[in-house]
């Protein structure tokens, strides 16, 4: 279960960096999300066969909890989709995923397809931490590794051949040790005579987007002083390779190690390739330091964070922002020009620093403000309104009353996140309205709306305006971005195939006498 839960935590945040990068150098809207997943976008296929027509398929292997580690130990490849069947992103890419398995299946790869609809088999869903739908796993000797991308068979190809390939390369002796150390940003490379060892090290290299190298020559281990077992780091930041002083069968610790050493102590936001490496692998905590404009003051301040960012190393990556990277303050709702600011950030959550600025105390507070946010001592930060009264038919949302209005409650609820001076949402305020009217009288079905400049709450990640969540009922905090048409009968049927309710009653035609 551990594997699971670093596996999934740790493609998610790859994922969030890689957007956020992608933002930045696109020159996205500084009001986006850089740290947001997009969508997976598409058309959704409404026809409802397409789940049937997937749980008949013979290419695919439907899968509950009963049997489901049985049949990831028949094969040493696995790739799963965990589904909902109410849910149009799942059907809109059920028959691509379909094919894909059809196509694997027919040229007699090693890998086999499944199937697990994550609303019916709860154990499954917790168990690897099923965040949205679809979500792709793949299983490599029982270990799962969540697949975040582009769901075009390219993309999935890649995926799989990176996973299913040796993600090491074999170095025969000390030249091609030599060889392979040159040019390259990092390189780690493994020195093994136990092929036990080799498979956890492949294990861990697969996680990372890295160049990874293996050799069991002896004149090696002596000529580069790493004695069987051993694991060494190069890195183009440090004259001298960093040594794995760990259990070489211990997966999540090699893991780790990895993702410390393969960065500085403290990354600059600006050097975007050390900030895409840094959000590999376990690692969740990240604080953010808000430098000065002052440049004088912002360098003396960065070269005092290393002392905690070496005691906190392996715990937490420290980043530094300059007071130019406008995006980045208004991701955290900060001013450009009002001096130092520190938060922390983990797991979609925001916290705020209030230890000392001063250069000779900083470092000191940075680290009792990361053990207080471990010990849980810290509240997340959220914006939010005091809480609003209905407008007209349409349930009013803030930030402190998301929990209650929409989480806590076994109602199916749509909302819609909108900015006061976005056009769109000003054009689309009369659709919202009529379908607050057409389902007030509808007890299980909620029409609400929040101010996404106002409030903020916990797994909400507006990226444009407007934005509409639909939350289904009984599978909460998850949720569904409608990516239809704008008009009420579109978002009528989005509901109706969802719900299984129509605002609309049907009407018994009257007999007629004809003359």
């Amino acid at each position: 279960m551990a594997a699971a839960h670093s596996s999934r935590s740790t493609a998610t945040r790859a994922a969030l960096a890689l957007v956020a990068i992608v933002a930045l150098v696109a020159g996205a809207n500084a009001l986006e999300n850089p740290f947001a997943r997009r969508a997976s976008g598409g058309t959704i296929n409404r026809d409802q066969e397409v789940i049937a027509e997937a749980l008949t398929d013979e290419h695919v292997v439907k899968l509950d909890a009963k049997a489901f580690d049985g049949e990831i130990k028949k094969s040493r490849y696995n790739f799963v989709m965990f589904y909902a069947p109410w849910d149009g992103h799942s059907k809109a890419f059920m028959p691509r995923w379909l094919s894909y398995a059809r196509t694997h299946q027919m040229a007699g790869t090693e890998v086999t397809f499944g199937l697990v609809d994550a609303t019916r088999e709860k154990e499954l869903d917790a168990r690897f931490e099923i965040e949205e739908y679809p979500t792709l796993v793949l299983f490599r000797d029982g270990v799962p590794k969540t697949y975040i991308g582009d769901r075009s068979p390219e993309h999935l190809d890649k995926f799989v051949r990176r996973n299913l390939l040796k993600p090491a390369r074999f170095l025969e002796g000390t030249d091609d040790v030599e060889v392979f150390l040159i040019g390259r940003a990092v390189s780690v490379i493994g020195f093994f005579d136990d092929p036990s060892h080799l498979e956890t090290y492949h294990h861990a290299a697969a996680e990372f987007d890295l160049d990874f190298g293996e050799t069991k020559s002896k004149i090696a281990t002596e000529d580069w002083k790493a004695p069987f077992p051993t694991i060494k780091m190069w890195r183009d930041f440090a004259k001298e390779p960093a040594t794995y002083d760990g259990d070489v069968k211990d997966l999540d610790a090699i893991k780790l190690w990895i993702a410390t050493e393969m960065v500085p102590p403290v990354v600059k936001f600006s050097d975007k390739k050390l900030l895409d490496r840094l959000f590999q692998g376990p690692i969740a905590v990240n604080i953010f330091v808000f430098l000065p404009e002052e440049r004088e003051t912002a360098e003396k301040m960065s070269i005092a964070l290393e002392n905690a960012a070496e005691r906190l190393r392996g715990k937490v990556h420290i980043i530094t922002v300059d007071a130019k990277e406008k995006i980045m303050h208004d991701y955290f709702t900060l001013h450009q020009h009002s001096g130092p600011q520190i938060r922390l950030l983990s797991h979609d959550l925001k916290y705020a620093y209030r230890g000392s600025f001063e250069i000779d105390k900083i470092s000191k507070d940075i680290e009792e403000f990361y053990n207080e946010f471990k010990a849980g001592k810290l509240v997340p930060m959220f914006k939010s309104q005091d809480p609003l009264p209905k407008d007209g038919d349409v349930v009013q949302i803030v930030g402190k009353t998301f929990e209650k209005l929409v989480i806590d409650n076994d109602k199916h609820v749509l909302v819609w996140f909108y900015a006061p001076w976005c056009r769109t949402c000003k054009a689309m305020k009369p659709v919202w309205e009529k379908l607050g009217t057409l389902y007030k009288n509808e007890k299980e079905i909620i029409i609400a709306k929040m101010d996404a400049t106002k409030n903020e709450a916990k797994n909400v990640h507006v990226r444009h305006y407007p934005t509409v969540y639909y939350y289904h009922a009984g599978d909460k905090p998850r949720h569904e971005e409608y990516d239809g048409a704008m008009e009420p009968d579109a978002i009528i049927d989005f509901l109706k195939e969802r719900t299984g309710k129509s605002p609309h009653k049907t009407r018994r035609r009257t007999p007629h006498m004809e003359l």
